[in-house]
């Protein structure tokens, strides 16, 4: 009895606080154990969760900020530019991501790309910024997609070894329905013409994978109502599916929906994500609507 009052239930008193330090009740974990050496190590516990309660809160306003900051930067919504409709979602699979949409219009036409940063949170969203603001420095509009995609890669190789390699598609939007793109190993996107589905191949490897590589561009022609659909991986990734199979249910659900606005579209891929996700997603979905809309 004696042994249990001294030593037993201070010590269980201990671990119960001790496991306290992993919940939410950080700050409430002293207890008071009768004996002046076990209540001295319970007032270090309750101060060592209150220190870590402290840095969690710190560290949630700084994820609140860095969210907030990508939100401002990373395309999402619905655009209307002319000639197209254009509707990008993205949600991150933390609170902040390593997926990046945006769009810069010109006198040629608008130019929107979707790049994936390999990995998700904190690490994939410094890349994923310094990748938009080298887009759109190395930007312009005589420049072909290939030497554009040539410097960028420059910046992302010595990173490789620390963040690995960033898949990209960039397309040029012409309002006669010409559309000039380059993909660095990227999820292939498709065309949507009626009940038929074209998917667009790679023209080179990913951002980062090889310093010395090169990408060509490819051209297609969107006829009125066609509709280009533009994913990153996680949405094919965070499903139980094989890779087709998830692809193929991307593919009818756009296809499906080529009567309906592409927000509307955009939305029904999007759901398709599982609540559960591991990886960022990026959708971002352009009809060729022909002309520009108020």
């Amino acid at each position: 009895a004696i042994l249990t009052r001294l030593v037993t239930r201070p010590v269980q008193a201990l671990a119960d606080a001790v496991r306290r330090l992993n919940r939410a009740d950080r700050e409430d974990s002293a207890v008071h154990t009768g004996t002046a050496e076990f209540d001295f190590l319970s007032d270090e516990i309750r101060s060592m969760g209150q220190s870590l309660a402290t840095a969690e809160r710190e560290r949630q306003m700084q994820l609140d900020k860095a969210r907030k900051i990508q939100q401002a930067i990373v395309t999402s919504g619905d655009i209307r530019v002319f000639g197209y409709e254009i509707a990008v979602r993205y949600r991150p699979a933390e609170a902040i991501g390593g997926d990046l949409a945006d769009y810069i219009e010109g006198a040629d036409g608008t130019v929107i790309v979707v790049a994936d940063v390999c990995g998700h949170g904190v690490p994939a969203a410094l890349v994923t910024s310094m990748l938009r603001v080298a887009f759109r420095a190395h930007f312009d509009a005589r420049r072909p997609f290939a030497d554009l995609f040539a410097s960028l890669n420059s910046l992302i190789a010595p990173l490789s070894r620390t963040v690995g390699f960033v898949t990209m598609f960039a397309a040029q939007l012409r309002p006669d329905g010409n559309v000039f793109y380059t993909s660095a190993g990227h999820e292939r996107p498709f065309v949507c013409r009626g009940r038929l589905v074209t998917p667009l191949e790679s023209t080179g490897l990913p951002l980062g994978v090889d310093p010395h590589a090169k990408w060509t561009s490819n051209t297609l022609h969107l006829q009125l109502s066609d509709r280009l659909v533009v994913f990153t991986d996680g949405l094919v990734e965070s499903r139980q599916l094989l890779r087709s199979e998830a692809t193929e249910r991307i593919a009818s659900a756009a296809r499906g929906s080529t009567d309906s606005q592409c927000a509307a579209a955009a939305d029904t891929i999007m759901a398709m994500r599982p609540r559960q996700a591991h990886d960022d997603v990026c959708v971002a979905v352009i009809d060729r609507s022909g002309s520009r809309q108020s």
